[in-house]
Parts: C-alpha cells; structure tokens; sequence
C-alpha cells in the first residue's frame, strides 16, 4: 500500500489548480467503477479500476489493490502510477476539483497482454467520474482570504 498526500501530490501533478478556493468534498463514504474494453489496431485492451471516496479535510490518494503476483515488478509500478494519474485526472475533470476527499483504490482488473497503462488510466478516471455521480458530494467554498484545503472550515 503507497499513500499519496497533498504535498506529494502536488509535486507530482504542479500543473493542477491546487489553490482553487472552491471545491467539490465528499460527504459520504462512496464507490466507484471504472472499466476500459477497447480494442487498438486489433488488440484487445483492458483496464478495471474500483475506488472508495471518504470525507476528508486535505486530498490524499492511497493505492491499496493488489496486482496478481505474476506480474512484474516494473509493470507494476508503470500501471500503478496510471491509476494515480487516472485518479488526478478524474478528480479534475469537472467545473470544480474534488480536493476534500480520501480516495483508495480497492481493486484493480488484469489480464494479460490486454491491460496496459493507458486502459488503466482510463478505468481510474472512469472510477473517479462514476464515485462523483453520486449524490454523496457538495461544493465547498473559502471565503476570501481563507487557506483552503488545509484546514477544517469554520
């Protein structure tokens, strides 16, 4: 398990509106599915991704799944910095980024020399697209001045 705080996730996503003073928080624990079929020049390619949102004060991402051990060590480590970025790019992709939560990634989908870093990506965003759908979200916002998305509102 690797766990992603704010200010790692920062250094790793700078180009991201970290400081947007408003937000999209999680109310409630909530879960999302994301899955990517697609075939590319014939091949077939696959992505399954399952996260959990949690409320939280301060954005944090931990990659909990579990890869099936016959997968190498390298390609293990290239699929799960897509479901990172997949998570990022979901948590971004609307009006308002989702800051206030805990996202966990609880389990993934593989399949040999179908799964690739790219459908990964996807199913994570799907993921994240899919938990936000549901009614467990409110829109946050910092009065001016405020330090958001590090401290509890008032």
């Amino acid at each position: 398990m690797v766990t992603f705080d704010r200010d790692r996730l920062t250094s790793l996503f700078p180009a991201l509106e970290w400081d947007s003073p408003t937000v999209v928080r999680c109310t409630k624990e909530t879960r999302g599915e994301g899955r990517y079929i697609k075939a590319h020049r014939g091949r077939p390619r696959y992505g399954q991704v399952s996260i959990m949102c949690s409320p939280a004060f301060v954005l944090s991402v931990k990659l909990e799944h579990r890869w099936p051990d016959d997968v190498p060590l390298k390609e293990r480590t290239a699929l799960d910095a897509a479901v990172l970025a997949g998570i990022m790019e979901g948590l971004t992709a609307e009006e308002y980024p989702a800051w206030l939560c805990a996202i966990s990634s609880v389990d993934v989908g593989y399949v040999p020399e179908q799964t690739t870093k790219r459908a990964v990506k996807v199913a994570a965003a799907v993921a994240i697209q899919d938990a936000l759908r549901r009614p467990s979200w409110k829109l946050q916002t910092w009065p001016p001045g405020a330090e958001p998305h590090g401290e509890e509102p008032a």
